[in-house]
């Protein structure tokens, strides 16, 4: 696959992994899932899974932290210890 979604080090979501900026990494982890439905590209969720606990799942965003949940469980990974904070007064 070419352009902005691909993963051969040269597309812009996945060069944004990374960024410093919270939300700029945050919204490229969420653009990418879907593509990752694609059987070509299950291979790479092994690499993204760990970004979607560490990074989407710990967003201050309940949104970011719902949709890694649901990823993750979906995939079969473990979700233990994951929990979406609609309130963040908590």
């Amino acid at each position: 696959m070419r352009g902005p979604w691909s993963w051969d080090g040269r597309g812009a979501v996945s060069a944004c992994f990374d960024d410093h900026n919270p939300h700029v990494h945050e919204a490229a982890l969420a653009a990418c899932i879907p593509t990752l439905d694609d059987p070509r590209l299950h291979h790479h969720r092994e690499a993204v899974a760990p970004l979607l606990r560490e990074k989407l799942a710990a967003s201050a965003l309940w949104q970011y932290q719902k949709r890694a949940v649901e990823i993750l469980s979906a995939w079969g990974e473990d979700t233990t210890g994951l929990e979406v904070r609609r309130d963040a007064s908590r």
